[in-house]
């Protein structure tokens, strides 16, 4: 499940630059279960994904006028 949400963000960046997808510890759920953070990245474009209800915590890319917010 969580390589195709992973598969499904880089594919939907639509860049022709190269992707990257790195993983880390984020913390720890209630439960005592490691919570990991995916990190998506494909030239300007970034978005990170924790494991924990797949929740997409950041996204950064270019505006209008390239710069990256």
């Amino acid at each position: 499940m969580k390589a195709i949400a992973i598969g499904i963000l880089v594919v939907s960046f639509g860049t022709t630059a190269r992707a990257t997808v790195t993983k880390a510890d984020f913390g720890k759920a209630p439960d005592g279960h490691t919570v990991e953070v995916y990190t998506l990245t494909s030239g300007q474009i970034e978005a990170r994904v924790i494991t924990y209800g797949a929740k997409l915590i950041n996204v950064r890319a270019p505006d209008r006028n390239g710069r990256v917010a």
